[in-house]
């Protein structure tokens, strides 16, 4: 056969071949570029936790534990009886003063925002208020939602006091004590919540036992 008249040999793949070779090699290349930034946005998401974690402990420190209230039987306006153990597994706010209160609302309208204030950073508080007089004095307005009020807590309001000795005056009329869900007391106050720092210390105290426990 004429060399004229053959047919043509086939072409080489050798620039198919290449063209893989190319086309695996970017994506490899892109694969791997993908992968660290990938890695970069975790390290600094882990980071900015971090930092954020510190702040908000720096912004909620761990309140002291001061001791616990002595075991204790209170009557209330209902004729029922309020009992140390009664405070287990709740955030409270016992608010002593010397006569029961008849508006409690408005005259403890500062305890009430404090309480409210928690409610909308989704931290439940009981109050108690505790008179230290011995004769009931019921209200003539009911009490605000999760508020209970007990009568002759003289006692109670002594031991508190001791609990407190280095940090309250001796003429504190009114006292304000935070106990947590295992009957600690994590906060005594020389006064209700009246001052504006202390209704942001007592507010910023129980944000921090929704966050601190668990509780022993």
């Amino acid at each position: 056969m004429d060399a004229r008249t053959q047919p043509p040999a086939p072409r080489s793949g050798a620039p198919v071949t290449l063209w893989l070779l190319t086309v695996l090699e970017a994506l490899g290349v892109a694969v791997f570029v993908l992968s660290c930034v990938a890695m970069l946005g975790v390290a600094g998401f882990k980071l900015l936790s971090l930092r954020g974690g510190e702040r908000a402990s720096a912004a909620l420190p761990l309140p002291p534990v001061y001791g616990r209230l002595p075991a204790f039987t209170l009557p209330d306006g209902r004729g029922a009886l309020l009992e140390g153990a009664h405070l287990q597994g709740h955030i409270t706010l016992l608010q002593f003063s010397r006569v029961a209160a008849s508006r409690p609302a408005m005259e403890f309208a500062s305890v009430l925002q404090v309480q409210q204030a928690l409610v909308r950073a989704g931290v439940a508080a009981d109050v108690i208020l505790v008179a230290v007089a011995p004769e009931p004095t019921p209200p003539v307005e009911p009490l605000p939602g999760g508020w209970r009020q007990v009568w002759d807590g003289a006692a109670l309001e002594r031991s508190a006091r001791v609990l407190g000795r280095a940090h309250l005056a001796d003429d504190a009329e009114r006292l304000l004590v935070l106990v947590d869900p295992v009957g600690a007391v994590r906060g005594i106050y020389a006064s209700s919540a009246d001052a504006p720092d202390t209704a942001w210390k007592v507010e910023e105290d129980a944000r921090c036992l929704r966050t601190c426990g668990p509780f022993r």
